[in-house]
């Protein structure tokens, strides 16, 4: 059965035009009203691609090309009465465009099932350039939804498209001094900060998992990770991770997005891997941190503070209270980061060090 929710990436945010159309002569029977906004989404391991020539619009029109990691920005519409069949008349399916089942990635990490379209591959050229006129069409409905123009912009232009997101949040064995760790630097991060994200964290023995709660309080203690290549890095820990990718069944973990704070509050957007939903047979980790739960956490913070300080810790106190970020001269650095008095991004900037490995 076909989801009720739309994922509209190009011309069809735009309402006047969406509009015009169902109400030419020849489509009386359409109402513009049987597609109505939802909100905005994203659609993840997609980029835009102009690869289709269109008779009526007169030049290249968008399309969808597999990329992990990239995402496509859109809004979701509630489709009802006639709405697919317009849809689908638009569209050419199926000879011009196919429907095909997802999922997007809404604000706050919820993934929802939603139906979107995308070319027939027998259609798919490579880049065709589009006219002004509709390159502005998209444009404009994207900024009508508060949307940005870069990917369109960049796809039109036929640019190499820059990864949005090339972060990771890791909340587990992932983490530096855990198991897993050196999975995840053989490729290479080139910045690695103690982060803070939302949801619940359970103790599943030998590893954690994340449930995200919808409250949008910063609660579980991680790590803000980014990367050069960051494609190649989720694809190894997709594996790891047991996630076999969006819109498929049967994944252990699943892969979404997340907004986590990186120390003053600033906040970056980075991919997470979270459980479906709170295991019934785990425990919620009071304390949000797994470091704190295995007894890891405070000798953590003081092996980081040694390897910023790298033998000099009281350069690193004058540093630090050179920028004024941290003044108190009775507390130790370790037990500063411990009560947050202190953050990770602080003794970065202080000492120009984005991976520091104790």
């Amino acid at each position: 059965m076909t989801a009720q929710l739309y994922f509209a990436y190009g011309s069809n945010l735009n309402a006047e035009d969406w509009r015009d159309w169902c109400v030419s002569r020849s489509r009386t029977a359409y109402r513009p009203d049987d597609i109505r906004p939802v909100g905005v989404a994203w659609l993840p391991d997609f980029e835009l691609a102009f690869d289709l020539h269109s008779r009526t619009r007169g030049g290249g029109v968008l399309n969808l090309r597999p990329r992990v990691g990239q995402r496509v920005a859109g809004m979701l519409f509630e489709v009802q009465g006639q709405g697919w069949k317009a849809l689908d008349s638009k569209e050419g399916v199926p000879h011009v465009y196919e429907r095909f089942e997802t999922e997007v990635i809404v604000p706050g990490g919820e993934r929802l099932a939603a139906t979107t379209y995308r070319v027939s591959e027998s259609k798919r050229q490579s880049f065709v350039k589009p006219t002004s006129e509709y390159l502005e069409i998209v444009r404009a409905g994207l900024r009508s939804h508060g949307l940005d123009t870069a990917m369109v912009d960049a796809a039109a232009s036929n640019a190499a498209l820059p990864q949005e997101i090339d972060a990771v949040f890791v909340y587990g064995t992932l983490m530096r001094g855990e198991s897993r760790f050196p999975a995840l630097v053989a490729h290479e991060p080139t910045r690695i900060l103690t982060a803070y994200g939302p949801g619940s964290l359970y103790d599943l023995e030998n590893f954690p998992g994340l449930v995200l709660t919808g409250q949008r309080e910063l609660l579980v203690e991680g790590e803000f990770v980014r990367f050069e290549r960051v494609e190649e890095a989720l694809g190894a820990l997709d594996a790891i991770e047991g996630f076999r990718g969006f819109g498929r069944p049967g994944s252990l973990y699943e892969r979404t997005l997340v907004d986590v704070e990186v120390g003053e509050d600033r906040r970056r957007t980075a991919w997470t891997y979270v459980l479906p939903e709170a295991p019934s047979d785990a425990r919620a980790i009071p304390s949000s941190s797994w470091r704190e739960e295995r007894g890891r956490r405070k000798p953590f913070w003081e092996r980081l503070c040694a390897a910023y300080a790298a033998g000099d810790e009281s350069g690193l106190r004058a540093l630090l209270r050179a920028r004024g970020a941290w003044r108190k001269r009775r507390t130790t650095l370790a037990d500063a980061l411990d009560q947050c008095q202190l953050t990770e991004r602080q003794l970065a900037l202080a000492t120009q060090r984005w991976v520091v490995v104790p």
